[in-house]
């Protein structure tokens, strides 16, 4: 029985908790009802969770696919920053290669807008929309990889509906959040590409 399922007998339980039986009927409802729904809240508490935990990761995936096609594109001084403030100059990041972490703090972490990667300004349409591409494909990728490790090691205490469920909510939260990044708002790699193209077509 899957979430939606259990979710529609708890409320029908909770709607049958009426005192128009035994005192020790409505208690056994009552109960059924309890029950169910605190299965449904730790199953949703997992998934919360879980997808907080590796955000940051998607979001660190989603910059490298940026750096890579950069790096491939000549841009040698491209460099990932996450959580980084308005100015990153005024911060001191932790710095591990071309990656710069600015901040530690969870929030900030989850912030997909505070993460971004520099490089020297490219001209070539082509190449500037591949990199914005870039972004959200590696994103896509990791969050691909990390639900079949979720699979495999995570949700072990799950009946096989309830885990194929989870994961599914996992899959589509990440890959929606990975496309939304191609929705063109200011500021956005579908913005970017938004402009590329109209650079491209007002310089034709």
């Amino acid at each position: 029985m899957n979430m939606i399922k259990k979710l529609s007998l708890a409320l029908i339980l909770a709607g049958l908790c009426l005192p128009t039986g035994t005192a020790h009927a409505a208690d056994n409802k009552q109960e059924l009802a309890k029950q169910a729904l605190i299965h449904i809240a730790k199953s949703v508490g997992k998934t919360v969770f879980t997808y907080l935990a590796c955000l940051p990761i998607t979001v660190i995936a989603h910059e490298y696919g940026h750096w890579v096609v950069a790096r491939f594109f000549g841009h040698s001084e491209a460099t990932i920053h996450i959580s980084a403030p308005t100015n990153p100059d005024t911060s001191t990041p932790f710095k591990l290669g071309h990656l710069h972490i600015h901040s530690w703090n969870p929030v900030h972490l989850l912030t997909r807008d505070n993460s971004y990667c520099s490089h020297q300004e490219e001209n070539n349409t082509i190449k500037r929309v591949a990199i914005c591409l870039a972004g959200p494909v590696a994103g896509a990728a990791a969050t691909c990889v990390l639900t079949a490790l979720l699979s495999k090691y995570c949700f072990t205490n799950e009946s096989p509906e309830n885990k194929k469920e989870l994961l599914n909510v996992f899959l589509i939260s990440g890959l929606l959040g990975q496309a939304s990044q191609l929705v063109p708002y200011e500021g956005s790699d579908g913005w970017q590409i938004k402009q590329a193209i109209t650079d491209y077509l007002n310089n034709a």
